[in-house]
């Protein structure tokens, strides 16, 4: 884990960035005051900044904070600029940082080639206590080693106390100091006052010796003038910009010139150039560096060494390219494997939804089914109660105590056992007029013992109904809460799984709102209001003869009336039979609209949500853009750099076979 820290909030963006499309990043938290930034890969972003703010620590308000992927300890970025290098630098986090950086200037300068210079940190820092170790690890490395002092300031403090560590170290390593060289920078800053600057020379060669216990030869310490140097060189590779060459080089070429330099040819201004180097004295530095690394065994050395550094980094690159490409591939895996679970998932909720709407249509057939059977139960005690009346199965003294006993011995409907006392005794007297109604010439009296015989009738029906009405809601109520619990229970599992499924592989948002149908509601069922309003009776005609005062007889028709009891019993009877068939179709239309309804409703939701979590994967597809189009380019191109590391490390391998074998004399 390491702590990065920006001053500027765009640095923080722009890096970031950058780091994050190298794949080394597993997560990346955020913690700025700037609320607009925009990352192209998911950070989490945090409230408190991971570090104290620091000004004189290089801490600063924009801060990062990277866990490394597995197996990650290290990584390696390209063109990297001041501010990302100061990051880096002051950083606890960070136990070694290696720059690597061509020297432009020096690449035609061949007998310098194959030699890598490292510019070892200050041993003084407070700040920093490891650079004393880190300089002292690379001194005891090194093939040889260079020590810088400035001619204008000699053996200062920190001077004194890093040759007194150097001279200590030769306690434990004779051969320590054998490979030091003293370069005294500067000498063009010689005013000329006093000795001479070789007796300037010859004086730090001195107290080398003498003070600090060293024993150089006078070659080993050289004087230099890095920068007429480094300008000169700057110039051969035209990479002098016009300021430089005009304030800077062309004051030191000025010094060998006799006129100015518009009145100079360009061979004696190429000469005046070539005299600035003789004069910086650094070929002489190079060739006491060359001759000792030739002639001490070095050489053979310093070939294998840059083998076995290339070795090392073309095996950390080649791990590096390989951790990226697992990496790639684990991704690109994974999101394949996720769309092809969550394609499953869709069909999987597809056939569920299928066995919901399978499910609801058999509730509905079994509800219908359970209503038609009550339908039929309070027309069948109803036919019950008519047919023992109108065969006289309650006639007798004891009519209220036998009609108890078969109501409680004949009917479990609620229905029949709401009917009062009195209902029972005048639906028997109803029945029992027209039973029991005797042939009549009287039309009125027919018509009123029918139109009583209605009255009592529509007024039992009417009670016995409304009872089985609300019964029948009830159960209704009660079946149809329980089919719309098991149905939404089926719904949320489908979505929850998907839902779930998702959030686990791709973090995206649940949908915790719990699904919400209407229930089904059941309306007013068939009521009956009047019935049996047809009379129901016989008539016949008779001849009636009588003897008249003229001793003759007349002749006369009398109208006689009766009731067919069996036939109204029958039409009674079959007039319910056609009411609870009404009933039935439209309570069955009541639960097959209701049932629809829901199983609508619950297809619909499924549906909706499904589009939110295929939105929601959509979208978390897009955040992770390096799984997008440009994943596969770039797994190729990892893979034809792995390809080309491989075969750098097996011609790497060969070169140090032969290198190994060669004699130290041959490769000067």
């Amino acid at each position: 884990m390491i702590v990065l820290s920006y001053r500027d909030p765009q640095d923080l963006q722009k890096y970031l960035d950058k780091y994050l499309r190298n794949g080394w990043i597993g997560k990346a938290e955020v913690y700025s005051e700037e609320k607009s930034l925009q990352f192209d890969s998911p950070v989490d972003f945090v409230k408190s900044a991971f570090a104290p703010v620091s000004e004189t620590n290089d801490i600063h308000a924009n801060q990062a904070r990277l866990t490394l992927n597995k197996g990650y300890s290290s990584f390696s970025l390209t063109d990297v600029s001041q501010i990302e290098l100061g990051s880096f630098i002051n950083n606890d986090a960070v136990k070694e940082l290696k720059i690597h950086a061509p020297v432009k200037y020096l690449t035609k300068q061949v007998r310098l080639e194959g030699i890598q210079f490292v510019d070892t940190p200050g041993t003084n820092s407070a700040r920093h206590a490891d650079h004393k170790r880190i300089t002292f690890d690379f001194i005891d490395k090194a093939n040889a080693v260079v020590y810088v002092i400035n001619f204008t300031t000699c053996f200062t403090e920190s001077d004194a106390l890093l040759l007194e560590e150097i001279r200590r170290q030769r306690q434990y390593n004779s051969r320590f100091c054998d490979k030091l060289f003293f370069a005294v920078n500067k000498i063009d800053q010689d005013n000329g006052n006093g000795q001479t600057l070789q007796d300037s020379i010859s004086s730090i060669h001195s107290t080398l010796n003498n003070d600090y216990g060293f024993d150089l030869p006078r070659e080993r310490v050289i004087g230099v003038a890095a920068l007429p140097a480094l300008l000169y060189r700057m110039s051969q590779n035209d990479l002098l910009t016009k300021k430089e060459l005009r304030q800077t080089f062309n004051g030191y070429v000025g010094r060998f010139l006799d006129d100015d330099f518009l009145n100079i040819s360009r061979e004696d201004a190429n000469a005046a150039k070539e005299q600035v180097l003789n004069w910086s004295n650094i070929e002489s530095l190079e060739t006491e560096l060359v001759k000792y690394l030739s002639h001490n065994n070095k050489t053979q050395e310093l070939v294998l060494d840059a083998i076995r550094k290339g070795l090392t980094f073309l095996q950390t690159y080649e791990q590096d390219v390989q951790q990226k490409l697992a990496i790639f591939r684990t991704d690109l895996e994974k999101l394949k494997k996720l769309t092809e679970k969550f394609t499953e998932s869709l069909q999987e909720a597809g056939d569920r939804k299928k066995l919901i709407s399978e499910s609801l249509s058999s509730d509905q057939d079994a509800l219908t089914d359970k209503i038609n059977s009550r339908y039929t139960r309070f027309k069948e005690e109803f036919k019950t109660i008519i047919s023992d009346m109108f065969d006289g199965k309650y006639d007798g003294s004891g009519f209220k105590n036998t009609i108890s006993q078969a109501i409680a011995r004949n009917f479990s409907g609620a229905s029949t056992r709401a009917l009062t006392s009195q209902q029972w005794e005048l639906l028997k007297q109803a029945v029992d007029s027209v039973r029991f109604f005797t042939e009549t010439s009287s039309e009125s009296r027919a018509k009123t013992t029918l139109n009583n015989y209605t009255v009592t009738i529509n007024d039992v029906v009417r009670s016995m109904y409304s009872v089985f009405e609300s019964e029948l809601k009830s159960f209704c109520n009660k079946e149809q809460s329980l089919i719309y619990k098991r149905s939404n229970g089926q719904a949320e599992s489908i979505l929850l799984r998907l839902n779930q499924d998702l959030n686990q592989d791709l973090g995206i948002p649940k949908i915790e709102n719990p699904i919400i149908f209407d229930q089904i509601t059941f309306a007013e069922l068939t009521s009956i209001r009047d019935m049996v309003n047809a009379q129901v009776y016989d008539q016949r005609s008779e001849e009636q003869r009588t003897y008249g005062a003229s001793g003759s007889y007349d002749s006369d028709y009398i109208k006689f009336i009766s009731i067919n009891s069996n036939l109204l019993k029958s039409k009674t009877i079959r007039t319910v039979e056609t009411i609870v068939i009404n009933g039935k179709a439209k309570a069955g239309e009541i639960v097959r609209s209701g049932i629809e309804s829901l199983s609508h409703q619950i297809e619909q939701e499924i549906d909706r949500r499904i589009t939110i979590i295929k939105t929601n994967l959509d979208k978390s597809v897009q955040e992770r853009k390096s799984l997008g189009d440009n994943v596969l380019p770039e797994i190729e191109k990892l893979e034809t750099d792995l390809d080309l590391t491989r075969q750098a490390i097996t011609s790497l391998n060969e070169i140090y076979k032969f290198t190994e074998n060669l004699q130290t004399n041959s490769i000067s």
